[in-house]
């Protein structure tokens, strides 16, 4: 990995085959070679690779590399074929989604075909009433717990992040925080439980949510991702920028991620400017990202998802 990093893609490979002569099954390195070889432009080879794991990661980025090559017949027939036999691939919702809007075409991925158009805002001031102290509270909590700056294979930059564990053995103010949200999920189903969509058909039957800390600085933001490990994603806003200049802190929405080459640019995005307290929840296949903090200023949420 740390080869990979330093953009010795060749060096990296061989060593990741070494550790296949270990373990043939190690999906995670099959991965790894995928990824290398994609950075190096070898799509063909880069899906061989990823067909030989049958997780949802390797399949999702088999049908990604389709994609780039322009080889639109395969990927209809890759994506029909993953339509059929797993639905609830959060990062092939993703891209199928994009590749729809970007080829005019319908979304035949039934996950969430429309992820943009499910955007659910709210606000903590609906069930804590002096919620400014609780907020405060929540922070000072929170910035006690132990954080890494720009974690690996995360997309927080110029900023820290802990785990996802934040309601593992909760406090008092976490477990109203974990209630809180836990209503708010049953709100957003319920506002479009009329869909057909996969994400609210096949909801979990046990809601449990991953949170985790992030505070940004200065030249703070994340960069266009999905939660492929989620199935509702959301933020929960602690301290925001004030009066910011232009949309720092903002989170932006989107169907273009992970450089997924454009043909049309004017596939649809929705720009959001929070303010402390605002609770934000969206499908976890919806590409977003934050606007980079251009003051000397923190911006602090909770990050969460409804995990399967």
């Amino acid at each position: 990995n740390v080869l990979k990093d330093q953009g010795k893609l060749e060096e990296a490979i061989e060593t990741y085959k070494k550790a296949l002569l270990i373990k043939p099954d190690y999906a995670e390195v099959h991965n790894n070679i995928g990824n290398a070889l994609r950075d190096q432009g070898k799509l063909e080879e880069a899906i061989d690779v990823f067909e030989k794991s049958v997780d949802q990661l390797s399949i999702a980025k088999a049908l990604e590399c389709s994609y780039f090559l322009g080889n639109y017949d395969d990927f209809d027939l890759r994506l029909n074929s993953i339509a059929k036999k797993d639905p609830t691939n959060i990062r092939v919702a993703a891209m199928s989604s994009f590749a729809a809007n970007q080829r005019k075409s319908e979304d035949s991925y039934p996950f969430c075909p429309n992820p943009i158009e499910l955007i659910k805002f709210s606000h903590i001031k609906n069930h804590v009433s002096d919620y400014n102290s609780f907020i405060a509270d929540i922070l000072n909590e929170m910035n006690k717990k132990n954080s890494v700056w720009e974690p690996r294979n995360k997309t927080t930059k110029g900023g820290f992040q802990t785990n996802n564990e934040l309601f593992f053995s909760p406090s008092a103010n976490m477990k109203i925080l974990e209630n809180i949200l836990k209503k708010e999920l049953n709100l957003f189903r319920a506002e479009f439980d009329n869909s057909e969509s996969i994400i609210f058909q096949r909801w979990p039957d046990k809601v449990k949510i991953n949170a985790w800390y992030v505070r940004m600085l200065q030249n703070g933001h994340q960069e266009s991702h999905i939660h492929a490990s989620g199935w509702v994603s959301g933020v929960f806003y602690l301290k925001t920028v004030e009066t910011p200049v232009k949309h720092e802190g903002a989170i932006e929405f989107g169907l273009q991620g992970y450089n997924y080459p454009v043909i049309n640019d004017d596939y649809p995005r929705h720009l959001y400017q929070p303010i402390n307290g605002d609770l934000v929840l969206f499908p976890s296949s919806l590409f977003h990202k934050t606007i980079p903090v251009i003051k000397d200023v923190e911006r602090c949420v909770i990050a969460f998802d409804l995990v399967r």
